[in-house]
């Protein structure tokens, strides 16, 4: 995780705990000489500054910004995690649907713990995606000898927004399209700034998913934007196709190559260990933060943390996953740290 992201979220949290948050003078233009009507609605607009969903508008060169703009590196951190915790239970669901051999459910399933990890990564870079983007009035406008008010609403509303940490520690707000591909390719950014040094979990799977046996570090680039693109379109198999066997071993099999079908199975194997790939790595981000972040500040901003990490609501999770002692006990640790620091320290001296 980047010195400068883990930096901004502590001070993120520092603002928050402090209630110090403020709405930009620019945000709100009373175009009157009697703005007496507008106390009301610029206390509401003040409240906007603390919600567990950050809120947009657009300043007079129509660029976006937030009210959250100061203390964002707290949503950084709600990515984080809530794309490990919605990650867990797809990966325990594709566990019990391999074990009943719905090879095909099972490969759905670890592709969507993918994507929601993809998130928590991309976070945990300093690129935090928006999905629901929420807009607000820009100006107020008092009709003169009426108490109507006339609100200019966030326009053109994008479909999703990622806002990026900048090497001066400010973030900016940049649209994006609905795309499941250029959400997949957000990862480029990251893997310039690792000099497409990349996890290895990255790597085994790019050559998984595009037949490579090897590759040579001049071709890294070309590598890695290829299984980017192939990301994208493995997504539409896993989940239009239909199918989760292994292509090589099906077709071994078809042409009598194979008199058994061990490793039919390696497609939902190989999309297994890419998911899991990334909690790990994850977690231990997490882990860094909460050891940066003090017990009193962490009092003050966790019922606003744990909103917003279940806004929108999602079924409540065991996180426990096969084969994963030490992963089990972190994800453990950050769901009690975020739920209950009392209860975390009456267990841990259990």
């Amino acid at each position: 995780m980047k010195e400068l992201l883990k930096a901004n979220i502590k001070n993120s949290f520092r603002i928050v705990a402090e209630d110090k948050p403020k709405i930009p003078p620019e945000l709100i233009q009373v175009v009157d000489e009697e703005p007496s009507h507008f106390p009301s609605l610029v206390e509401e607009l003040m409240k906007v500054a603390a919600k567990p969903v950050p809120w947009f508008y657009r300043d007079k060169s129509n660029n976006l910004q937030s009210p959250q703009q100061a203390f964002f590196g707290f949503y950084a951190l709600r990515n984080i995690i809530r794309g490990i915790l919605l990650s867990v239970r797809f990966i325990q669901a594709g566990d019990l649907l391999h074990k009943n051999n719905f090879i095909a459910s099972s490969v759905f399933s670890y592709d969507t713990a993918s994507f929601h990890l993809l998130h928590s990564f991309l976070a945990c870079y300093g690129r935090v995606i928006i999905d629901q983007v929420y807009g607000g009035p820009v100006k107020v406008i008092k009709r003169k000898n009426s108490s109507e008010g006339l609100y200019c609403s966030l326009d053109p509303t994008p479909e999703v927004l990622v806002a990026i940490l900048t090497k001066t520690n400010k973030w900016k707000f940049e649209p994006r399209p609905r795309s499941h591909a250029r959400r997949w390719k957000e990862l480029e950014h990251v893997f310039k700034e690792l000099d497409f040094d990349i996890p290895e979990f990255f790597c085994s799977f790019f050559k998984y998913i595009l037949s490579y046996g090897s590759y040579s570090p001049t071709e890294s680039k070309i590598f890695i934007q290829d299984g980017l693109k192939r990301l994208a379109d493995i997504r539409h198999e896993s989940i239009y196709s239909g199918y989760g066997f292994d292509d090589r071993v099906h077709d071994a099999l078809t042409n009598r190559d194979l008199d058994t079908s061990y490793g039919i199975d390696l497609k939902a194997t190989k999309y297994r260990a890419f998911a899991f790939g990334f909690p790990v790595h994850a977690v231990d981000d997490v882990m860094e933060i909460k050891n940066l972040i003090s017990d009193d500040r962490w009092s003050e901003v966790r019922p606003l943390m744990a909103t917003s990490i279940y806004t929108p609501p999602f079924e409540l999770i065991d996180l426990k996953l096969k084969d994963s002692k030490t992963l089990n006990k972190k994800l453990q640790m950050i769901f009690i740290w975020l739920i209950d620091r009392k209860l975390q320290g009456e267990r841990m001296g259990n």
